[in-house]
């Protein structure tokens, strides 16, 4: 059974029908890739899928659960957790401290226990450091530890959005645009994060994402939306020489580079 099942998913805003019957699903440990122009409708599927938007129809399941009508922060308690397009985090707040309050997410404890404090508030709280502490290490963000998150460099910052995500403890991360505004190096080093991600923590991946070698390098599938319809699925391969992707999206040319192959 797959991990994530959107089934004949739509919204439209008035007139305007942003997402049209789309379905996909997403399976434990893959990378999934969505793309399109901009405007196909992609961050509108993310939106639905986490809770930020309520389907005009269609149905969406995580892990067996029909997950339409929860809200945001309760499809985040149960292992769907998202990025945004522009970076989230607590700018005031250090990396260490951003990454704790997301693992606070999992490890929610009562308002008056913050005042007195026991040994299993101790024990959470021990958790959440050490767990940010490994995070921060995995990432290579260690000696940015004590860096409020308004001084990092833009790559270190979206490092640390990643961070943030991981640092709430997923089943599975919805990533959107990840890549934007990195350099060649940066997205390198994003692709082989987010291949550890998958193939050593076992965390499945969907992905908005522009860059092209980035989708191609890092993706098991590759699901095309545009004018909000899903036009083709497949793997990067079939994906780059695919008529109707390469009409509306990829552009000449695209379809000879050598295609890559995820590990």
């Amino acid at each position: 059974m797959a991990l994530l099942e959107i089934d004949v998913l739509s919204k439209s805003f008035g007139g305007l029908q942003a997402v049209r019957d789309i379905s996909l699903a997403v399976d434990d440990g893959e990378i999934v890739s969505l793309i399109g122009p901009n405007g196909a409708g992609k961050t509108t599927v993310f939106n639905l899928v986490t809770g930020y938007l309520p389907p005009s129809s269609g149905r969406i399941r995580f892990a067996g659960r029909d997950i339409v009508g929860l809200k945001p922060h309760t499809i985040a308690g149960l292992g769907l957790v998202r990025t945004f397009q522009i970076t989230n985090v607590f700018p005031a707040l250090s990396v260490f401290d951003n990454i704790v309050a997301a693992h606070y997410l999992k490890a929610r404890v009562p308002l008056w226990k913050t005042w007195f404090r026991d040994r299993a508030v101790a024990a959470r709280e021990a958790t959440a450091h050490a767990a940010a502490e490994e995070v921060m290490g995995f990432l290579g963000l260690g000696h940015r530890r004590d860096m409020t998150a308004e001084n990092l460099a833009y790559g270190e910052l979206r490092l640390l959005e990643l961070a943030i995500g991981l640092g709430a403890g997923p089943r599975m991360l919805l990533l959107d645009e990840p890549a934007a505004g990195l350099n060649t190096e940066e997205s390198a080093r994003l692709v082989t994060l987010l291949r550890e991600i998958a193939g050593t923590r076992g965390i499945t991946i969907l992905i908005v994402e522009h860059d092209m070698n980035v989708v191609m390098e890092v993706s098991h599938r590759v699901v095309v939306m545009n004018f909000g319809e899903k036009i083709a699925e497949g793997s990067p391969e079939h994906v780059r020489q695919h008529e109707q992707v390469i009409e509306a999206y990829l552009g000449r040319g695209f379809e000879d580079e050598a295609p890559a192959t995820p590990a």
